[in-house]
């Protein structure tokens, strides 16, 4: 082991923002303790500052609604939602939305939405001037849609720049001047957690993700969030995939919409540059897709709701539901 490279790279880590870390293999309670363990001393902290109204999601003075997604496991469709749910919120109801990627280590909005981003998140968090609406503004990126895109860092690196405190600063700017904030996050993101209003958990009908999202159920319950969290099944309907129904016995709770699988809808919309909800909003995914959103928006649903019911469901062996 190079020691050196290791100290180096914690060193890096906390200048960065870093309050902890964790040496492999740990297991889920350990990295549940130690996200508790920052939640609070980061809440601490902000209240000794003068700034608790941003550490407490609880006090609900800002106008805007943050629609966080997450799920710790990659590839199960989070930043395509994030994109459609946004697109679909700014066409549906009129109103202002913010779509804010905070996967900061690998945010694809910017390819997804075919935006070309003159600056991003960590240019705006290096801004030596006292952060407000106007200098939030000129980093936005306006989209045909109506909603107003802030991309992700255009390299890896560049996330070690953005701290903790100037996300929760930029999401409290957000709330006051925007009507819904939709982010797309990476793995327990305490700013992004913390200041959502509601948290979409996504999971597709696979083992390996059920087993991620019941840990990201656990820690999410342990950080006080459990009463934000809605389920989403999506990519729904592939043929060897475990049955729905056992999938809401698993977490006891019911999903609170789920999305189609189209893999020549989806591919068409991610290469197009179009979300599914603007240019193939009649397709089945097209359809859930809008359903959810009028849902978030707490509008009636725009389909009769019958092309979930139609998806085939298929079950496996009810064992693997016994960890």
């Amino acid at each position: 082991m190079n020691i050196c490279g290791e100290n180096e790279y914690l060193r890096r880590a906390m200048a960065a923002g870093a309050r902890e870390y964790l040496v492999k293999p740990f297991s889920s309670n350990e990295l549940a303790d130690t996200i508790r363990r920052v939640n609070e001393s980061t809440k601490r902290r902000l209240s000794l500052m003068g700034l608790q109204s941003l550490a407490s999601p609880r006090i609900k003075i800002q106008k805007g609604k943050i629609i966080t997604l997450f799920c710790s496991k990659g590839g199960v469709g989070k930043t395509t939602m994030a994109c459609n749910l946004a697109i679909g919120l700014a066409q549906s109801t009129k109103k202002k939305v913010a779509l804010v990627d905070l996967d900061l280590q690998g945010g694809d909005i910017s390819v997804m939405l075919n935006i070309n981003a003159k600056g991003t998140i960590a240019d705006l968090a290096q801004e030596s001037d006292a952060m407000d609406m106007g200098l939030i503004d000129s980093y936005l990126v306006p989209h045909l849609s109506g909603a107003k895109i802030l991309p992700a860092p255009l390299s890896p690196e560049q996330a070690e720049l953005i701290n903790l405190e100037r996300v929760e600063e930029l999401l409290h700017i957000l709330q006051e001047n925007f009507d819904y904030i939709v982010i797309d996050t990476s793995p327990f993101n305490l700013a992004a957690l913390d200041a959502a209003n509601q948290i979409l958990i996504l999971v597709t009908q696979d083992l390996p993700c059920v087993k991620h999202v019941k840990t990201n159920l656990d820690i999410l319950a342990t950080l006080g969030h459990s009463d934000k969290v809605k389920l989403i099944v999506n990519c729904a309907g592939i043929e060897s995939g475990i049955k729905i129904t056992d999938l809401e016995k698993s977490f006891n709770t019911a999903a609170f919409a789920v999305i189609p699988w189209d893999d020549k809808v989806v591919r068409s919309a991610i290469n197009k540059g179009l979300p599914a909800v603007m240019n193939q909003a009649n397709s089945k995914v097209g359809q859930s897709l809008l359903d959810l959103t009028a849902k978030l928006a707490g509008s009636p649903p725009k389909s009769d709701g019958k092309n979930t019911e139609e998806i085939p469901r298929r079950s496996i062996i009810g064992r693997l539901f016994s960890f």
